[in-house]
């Protein structure tokens, strides 16, 4: 029963800030989304544990946008851990995870080392094929980040 209550009361408490870290990123205000995942995460982390699929999530967010706000190697950094804890509690074939390991691949191609950007998304790709099939959209995304790496392009 004090789970219960513990988890009620922190859904009440993080939900304004879920909402206001949601809106930051939809509005593509990257500096302040990163604030307020990591915030999130924290939250998460203080009433749902480290290893709650909410807090890896909310890690994982910060990451993510703190890499859209121009902070590469500060999101390169966060990338580390998560993409070890994501596989480690969820799967190393779960979605979120492969989706971690391709954003950060993206970000080793910005910051120049695109070889190990390169084998890390190949390696995403045909974890993706494995697990969703070769025409799911997200292995087709995928294909078309290692195409951009491989060929030296980026958008």
């Amino acid at each position: 029963m004090a789970g219960v209550v513990r988890r009620a009361r922190h859904r009440m408490a993080t939900a304004k800030l879920v909402l206001r870290a949601h809106q930051a990123r939809e509005c593509e205000k990257w500096e302040q989304a990163a604030v307020l995942f990591t915030e999130l995460a924290a939250a998460h982390a203080s009433g749902l544990g480290a290893d709650d699929t909410k807090t890896l999530r909310a890690r994982a967010d910060a990451a993510f946008t703190t890499g859209q706000s121009g902070e590469v190697d500060d999101a390169l950094i966060l990338y580390g851990p998560i993409v070890g804890d994501l596989a480690r509690h969820l799967g190393a074939e779960h979605p979120e995870t492969l989706l971690a390991r391709q954003n950060r691949a993206e970000l080793l191609d910005a910051v120049g080392e695109s070889d190990r950007a390169e084998a890390e998304l190949a390696d995403v790709c045909a974890a993706r094929a494995r697990a969703l099939s070769e025409d799911h959209p997200d292995t087709l995304h995928g294909l078309a980040a290692l195409a951009l790496i491989v060929g030296g392009r980026r958008p």
